[in-house]
C-alpha cells in the first residue's frame, strides 16, 4: 500500500461513484494506483474508465452495504452536473426484421455499375 493510498482510504478494489457531467453517479472501483502521476484508475460498471487525484469531490469513495456498493447498480441523480464527461455511448442494437430494407445499407443503394466501381490503382510517378 502506498503513502496515497494510506491518506486517502482509497485501495484497489474500493467501490466508488463517480459524478459526471449529466448529473448522475456512476458506480465502479478503483482498479489501481499511477505512483508517478498521483492519479487512481476507476472502471466504472458500464465499462467507462477513468483516472482521477484523490480526494475529489466528483469521486466518492463507498462504505460496503452502501447504495452501489454491489457490482452493477443503476447510475442515481447527483443534483448537479460533475466535471467528468462520458466517452462512451450506449451500444445501439439493430435488430433484424424481414422485409424491411434499411435505406443506409449498400443493398439499398442498388446494384454497383461499372461508374462505381474501384478506380484503377495509381501507377508509379518517375523521380
Amino acid at each position: 500500500m502506498s503513502d496515497e493510498e494510506r491518506q486517502t482510504g482509497a485501495v484497489s478494489g474500493t467501490r466508488v461513484r463517480v459524478c459526471y457531467s449529466d448529473g448522475l453517479w456512476y458506480h465502479g472501483f478503483i482498479d489501481s494506483f499511477h505512483e508517478p502521476t498521483g492519479k487512481y484508475r476507476i472502471s466504472l460498471d458500464d465499462g467507462d474508465r477513468i483516472f482521477a487525484l484523490l480526494p475529489d469531490p466528483d469521486v466518492e469513495l463507498l462504505e460496503p452495504g452502501a447504495p452501489g456498493s454491489k457490482t452493477g447498480a443503476a447510475p442515481v441523480p447527483a443534483g448537479r452536473a460533475g466535471s467528468f464527461k462520458r466517452r462512451r455511448i450506449s451500444h445501439q442494437v439493430e435488430r433484424y426484421m424481414p422485409g424491411v430494407e434499411d435505406p443506409h445499407s449498400p443493398a439499398a443503394a442498388g446494384p454497383i455499375s461499372q461508374s462505381r466501381t474501384r478506380p484503377p490503382p495509381r501507377s508509379a510517378q518517375a523521380s
